[in-house]
């Protein structure tokens, strides 16, 4: 009975130490409505949340280019806003939240903070 417990449970013990706790990660390209990603939570790559989408930019086909997220920032009242290229976000299997696994809160403080002007230059 304990082996065959240890049959079942290993493997899954071993599939979440590789795909970690929070599953896997799918790139959002092409997968969602632009009123799909707004007003989705961002969370980095610790699981702090990052912010909140507030608008996607397009290019000239219509397609997702960026997303504006309003980050959250503990030092100044409002946060601000960047940008980050779609193709740096992810939407995990096992949440409605939006992932950008090479960022954390610290990180997106040194950004530069978006305007339309811009846009597409990060």
């Amino acid at each position: 009975m304990e082996r065959q417990l240890m049959r079942i449970l290993l493997p899954a013990a071993l599939a979440a130490m590789i795909l970690g706790a929070a599953g896997p990660a799918f790139p959002i390209a092409g997968e969602m409505s632009v009123e799909g990603l707004k007003g989705r939570t961002v969370v980095g790559r610790d699981g702090q949340p990052i912010g909140q989408v507030t608008d996607v930019l397009l290019d000239s086909d219509g397609a997702a280019r960026q997303v504006v997220v309003s980050a959250i920032d503990l030092l100044r009242v409002g946060g601000k806003e960047v940008a980050f290229d779609i193709a740096d976000v992810r939407l995990r299997s096992d949440s409605n939240h939006l992932h950008l696994p090479g960022m954390t809160r610290a990180d997106v403080a040194d950004l530069p903070d978006y305007t339309p002007e811009s846009a597409g230059r990060r």
